[in-house]
């Protein structure tokens, strides 16, 4: 009786694959909506599946169906499993599917997990900048996770004890970043090397301790992307960031549109005194 049950399980354990592909078929004649448009014919197939593969995963009904079916083929299938315990191959079983699960959890939330801090992270870095000027006010707030109703616009923050710029962008859904700044001198390789080989997007003038904030792009093809901050004081010194990347890109510079600011300084220009 019970290995009627179990095999009755394993038998209806296929069907979220087969309500999948027919949701596949359906969105493929009837249309998927994507983006700002309606797809059609197998662009249509794939992102529909897609969709469903992904919203199963976190619900999570996938994982559960394939765990229970390789946990089957297992113990019914393989000679070295059949004379196995049931009850211990139970619990075995179960630790893997929970430590399998753990992962999934954990996985198909990173993406909030690392909101969530980003969030704590800009406003530490709001309350502890004595420097905080607006730009490209247009913008506005599309997520709202770092619910801050005074910041609903994008903003350039500046610790200058802890050296930190911080950029807060509302353009494209609520982001924060920050880097971390290196005094040079002047004769520093790194500080010729982006004053004689990266454009002035925008220059920022300062209040005390500092005097002007510079960032710069790399080339006219990517001039809303910063890729370096050269933060000039009042009393000389200078404090960079060059080469900045997005987490886990491979890319050079991270989206600002300074470039778009009120702070901009024309196309093309080099870094003057």
């Amino acid at each position: 009786m019970k290995s009627k049950v179990v095999k009755t399980l394993f038998i209806i354990s296929f069907l979220p694959y087969l309500l999948v592909l027919i949701y596949g078929i359906i969105s493929s004649f009837l249309g998927f909506p994507f983006l700002f448009t309606v797809i059609y014919g197998f662009d249509a197939f794939v992102f529909s599946i897609v969709y469903v593969l992904y919203t199963f995963t976190i619900i999570p009904v996938i994982p559960i169906c394939l765990i229970f079916q390789v946990c089957y083929i297992l113990k019914n299938k393989v000679k070295r499993f059949k004379n196995i315990n049931t009850k211990k191959y139970i619990k075995v079983c179960g630790i893997i599917a929970l430590i399998l699960l753990s992962l999934l959890v954990i996985n198909s939330y990173s993406y909030q997990i690392e909101k969530f801090i980003e969030k704590i992270s800009a406003k530490q870095m709001v309350n502890n900048a004595e420097e905080k000027i607006s730009f490209n006010e247009n913008n506005i707030i599309l997520d709202g996770i770092f619910d801050m109703p005074e910041y609903k616009y994008n903003h350039i923050l500046i610790d200058y004890d802890k050296k930190e710029v911080g950029i807060l962008l509302f353009a494209s859904g609520d982001e924060f970043w920050k880097v971390k700044l290196q005094k040079v001198t002047k004769a520093n390789p790194t500080y010729q090397h982006i004053i004689n080989d990266y454009l002035m997007q925008a220059d920022i003038p300062l209040n005390y301790p500092g005097k002007r904030l510079i960032s710069f792009c790399e080339d006219e093809e990517h001039e809303h992307i910063t890729i370096a901050f050269l933060l000039i004081y009042e009393d000389g010194t200078n404090y960079i960031a060059d080469n900045i990347k997005e987490k886990g890109s491979r890319f050079n510079g991270r989206f600002t549109g300074l470039n778009k600011s009120k702070f901009s300084i024309g196309e093309n220009e080099k870094f003057k005194e």
